[in-house]
């Protein structure tokens, strides 16, 4: 005689049963598909543009500031103080 015994059958089946509800249980665990987001409009991208674009500005020292606007000359531009 051997000293050797296989598993009885019910220990078997009782292991192969919990493997395959292990198995089973960590695939039911994956979250539902959703749809996707929908996609970014122009409107929304040149708006996250500009937004970007202006902390940059704020935030670089590098930059210089922006130039005065031209000043009015007496004859030119609008009426001065005392004509009307």
């Amino acid at each position: 005689m051997s000293a050797f015994h296989p598993l009885p059958r019910r220990v078997f089946g009782l292991v192969s049963a919990a493997c395959i509800s292990a198995a089973v249980a960590g695939c039911a665990s994956r979250p539902p598909q959703g749809s996707a987001p929908a996609p970014a409009t122009y409107v929304e991208k040149l708006g996250w543009i500009l937004r970007l674009e202006d902390q940059r500005r704020l935030r670089d020292p590098g930059l210089p500031p922006p130039a005065p606007p031209p000043a009015a000359r007496g004859g030119e531009g609008a009426p001065g103080p005392g004509t009307g």
